[in-house]
């Protein structure tokens, strides 16, 4: 069975808290004619800045136009539709016009899943649990490259936690464990490479992460133990791509007015 609700949360379609509209909201954007407050939006963002708070409305702006589609399809009718609030209600509109989608797709073929496999032995055939040692470092972007270089002379976590401290650097030290599928699948190729001991480092807004491998245990997955999974991440990838080029479509036919201080991304 597809889980909508995966697919929801990897697309930013639907996010939860979303607030509802009261008739002495500011619109900050009104899709088809059905207005999204500038309230609902300064409450799901409160302090993140217009960046922050424009994705958030373009994530509303995306479930408005799924929701709306869902009226015109004759599924306000469906029962998880009754949620209290205009966002519950809108959220319950899109996730039932995504619904509706999934049930058309579909099984995964099984060649499919074998291959998707086959492909990815870092998560499967040669799946390892990590035990890894952080430290995590607070700096302006301007030194993080003065870090990197001081840590690559600096053999042990010891010694650069001693270096930071005589820089008078900001840092948390952490220790955490993961299996293969828990790490970002951008980071996960590397680590797979690297060999018991071994370290690297991340960049981040805040400054640094500097991360040593201090433990792998060898955890594989046959290919019937990893079937179901594959088969639900390769359903839930199916109609995210299906349900982002829905939203592109919707988006070319409906009318979108965005109000200050918001700004329609398609006329930028």
């Amino acid at each position: 069975m597809i889980r909508v609700g995966t697919v929801l949360a990897l697309m930013s379609v639907l996010s939860a808290g979303a607030a509802g509209n009261s008739a002495a909201d500011r619109p900050a954007a009104i899709v088809d004619g059905v207005a999204i407050s500038r309230q609902s939006v300064e409450s799901a963002v409160p302090a993140d800045g217009l960046k922050r708070r424009t994705e958030q409305l373009n994530v509303y702006v995306n479930e408005q136009l799924l929701a709306n589609a869902a009226l015109r399809a004759g599924l306000e009718g469906d029962a998880a539709v009754a949620a209290a609030g205009e966002g519950g209600r809108r959220q319950s509109l899109a996730k039932a016009y995504l619904a509706k989608m999934a049930a058309a797709l579909g099984p995964i073929p099984g060649d499919e899943i074998k291959r998707y496999y086959a492909q990815h032995p870092e998560l499967f055939a040669k799946r390892r649990i990590y035990r890894m040692q952080e430290i995590v470092v607070t700096a302006p972007p301007e030194r993080v490259a003065q870090i990197i270089s001081r840590f690559a002379s600096l053999d042990t976590f010891q010694k650069r936690r001693e270096w930071l401290e005589s820089q008078q650097l900001a840092f948390t030290v952490g220790a955490v464990v993961l299996a293969a599928e828990e790490l970002p699948a951008d980071m996960l190729v590397s680590i797979f490479r690297l060999p018991e001991g071994g370290a690297f480092n991340v960049r981040s807004e805040q400054g640094l992460t500097s991360i040593q491998i201090t433990g792998i245990e060898e955890k594989p997955l046959t290919l019937a133990q990893a079937q179901s999974a594959i088969e639900r991440f390769l359903a839930n990838q199916r109609l995210s791509e299906l349900a982002g080029r829905e939203i592109q479509r919707l988006r070319r036919t409906a009318k979108i007015e965005y109000f200050p201080p918001y700004v329609n991304p398609a006329q930028r």
